[in-house]
């Protein structure tokens, strides 16, 4: 074990113990990994969560929105939001004038999120000849529709598919081929989630290019806030059934965003903004955890393929040098793996500092851009050193 832990924890500073690798097995290599996957997932999401507190405690404009918007008016039972009312500031002048504070824009819709959207389909010429209904652009000939593009326009109404499924029935009831036999074995079983079949099938045939456009069978009522209002530059919260969204600015001009539900809340009107804040805090890191576990297996190829070109490069130089001890190329590997241990977790304590001022942006990169910086600085530190050593040697037998 003393020697185990002599090689991971001293190799990386000393050549003498790291050239140690050539006694070794493979099994050295694979824990290496472990220990840099280990290191990089905490440094990244601690990165990611940890500042948090920090940057809404330097952010009064948002605190005093956040204490203006918690107002009592919503409030939550066994992790699910519930409000009387619709709230959006962006649209909306008297949800303006009571909610919208400090540039901050307030939209509450606690609808169930599989609440369906009313919207319009149209399309544009790309060649400057305007827009079209999309009943227009079925009657153009198939080559005349080259120069359209299809879009959607929400209307941000809720659409109660109940109401217009006679339509939809009688559309599908007149097509042929695959759309009405599915229609067919539809109408025969009526299941108790016949209209929203119904409503998806409907989409399929008339509005083909529509699924672009959707996350589920159709388009929801909450596309439409994704689609409107998620984008860069917009401040708001807004407050679904069943999470909560933000972004805002610090004080000294950081863009902070954050997400998450409310299962880490107690039951009951929410009228305190630290309450609210931190509960959905407290979500978010867990939903972190979950993402950032999944993006470390996702990114562990990269991980892997740098020490394994690394071990290809050792070889071939240690090949030059007359090195018998890393001709295998195993040996090489357990060489640079050895090195992983504190490479990765340079890299998280690296990541971690940068949490606190660097972007998003800045944040997915850095990991992959110090790991391969250190770990290859290393490297070519020992590989430097081995032909500095050969050279003297080679003068001193000559």
């Amino acid at each position: 074990m003393k020697d185990w832990l002599k090689f991971f924890g001293l190799g990386f500073f000393s050549d003498s113990i790291a050239k140690g690798a050539n006694k070794r097995g493979l099994g050295n290599f694979f824990l290496g990994l472990i220990f840099a996957l280990v290191f990089i997932f905490c440094g990244v999401l601690a990165a990611n969560t940890v500042p948090f507190k920090a940057y809404y405690s330097a952010s009064e404009g948002y605190k005093k929105f956040i204490d203006n918007a918690v107002d009592g008016s919503v409030k939550v039972v066994d992790g699910t939001a519930y409000c009387g009312e619709f709230i959006n500031t962006f649209t909306d002048e008297t949800s303006a004038d009571k909610y919208r504070l400090n540039g901050y824009n307030l939209i509450v819709d606690t609808r169930p999120s599989d609440t369906y959207g009313e919207f319009e389909g149209y399309c544009i010429s790309q060649s400057g000849k305007g827009e079209i209904s999309y009943s227009d652009y079925l009657a153009l000939t198939k080559e005349q529709r080259k120069d359209y593009k299809f879009n959607i326009r929400y209307t941000g109404r809720e659409l109660d598919i109940s109401k217009h499924v006679g339509s939809y029935e009688s559309y599908l009831s007149a097509t042929d081929g695959d759309i009405k036999k599915e229609y067919d074995k539809l109408a025969a079983n009526k299941a108790e989630d016949y209209n929203d079949k119904v409503y998806a099938l409907y989409l399929k045939a008339y509005y083909t290019p529509v699924s672009a456009f959707q996350r589920g069978a159709a388009p929801r009522l909450r596309d439409y806030y994704y689609r409107e209002y998620l984008n860069d530059g917009q401040n708001f919260l807004i407050i679904f059934d069943d999470m909560a969204f933000s972004h805002f600015k610090t004080d000294g001009g950081r863009e902070v965003s954050l997400y998450g539900g409310f299962n880490k809340m107690v039951d009951g009107v929410l009228d305190d903004a630290g309450r609210f804040i931190y509960g959905v805090y407290d979500s978010f890191v867990s939903l972190s955890v979950t993402v950032y576990v999944y993006n470390v297996f996702r990114f562990a190829p990269v991980f892997v393929a740098i020490p394994l070109v690394l071990a290809l490069a050792v070889k071939l130089i240690m090949k030059k040098l007359g090195n018998e001890d890393f001709k295998p190329y195993l040996n090489c590997l357990n060489l640079v793996g050895c090195f992983m241990m504190f490479t990765s977790f340079l890299t998280a304590v690296t990541t971690f500092a940068f949490g606190f001022f660097a972007s998003a942006k800045v944040l997915n990169s850095l990991p992959f851009a110090v790991y391969a910086a250190v770990i290859t600085a290393r490297t070519v530190w020992l590989l430097v050193r081995e032909y500095i050593a050969a050279k003297r040697k080679k003068l001193t037998d000559n």
